[in-house]
């Protein structure tokens, strides 16, 4: 990591563009984590939730988890459906905090 990356991120991290008071400036703080909390969960939980799930996961061409399709039925068959399931609960309430 950068000096300046460490610089940005512990030291002029948000800093207020006007004179508000102690609330708003707190507030303002803790919307912006939520929002960055969000942004990283929300596509790592739906990466887990559809390879669990069965649908398998591939990216620019690269094959992570194969998917598993079920030839008669034409349906995914999950590897884990608890963990599938559980990243399924997780994910959709990103969708709120973005």
């Amino acid at each position: 990591m950068s000096l300046e990356f460490i610089d940005v991120l512990l030291i002029n991290w948000l800093q207020p563009a006007a004179n508000y008071t102690k609330i708003e400036y707190n507030l303002s703080k803790i919307v912006h984590w939520v929002l960055i909390i969000a942004t990283v969960i929300m596509p790592i939980s739906g990466f887990i939730m559809s390879g669990a799930g069965g649908y398998g996961v591939s990216m620019f061409g690269l094959e992570f988890v194969a998917a598993n399709f079920d030839p008669v039925a034409k349906k995914a068959i999950a590897h884990n459906v608890a963990l599938a399931g559980f990243m399924s609960s997780t994910h959709a309430p990103m969708l709120f905090g973005l």
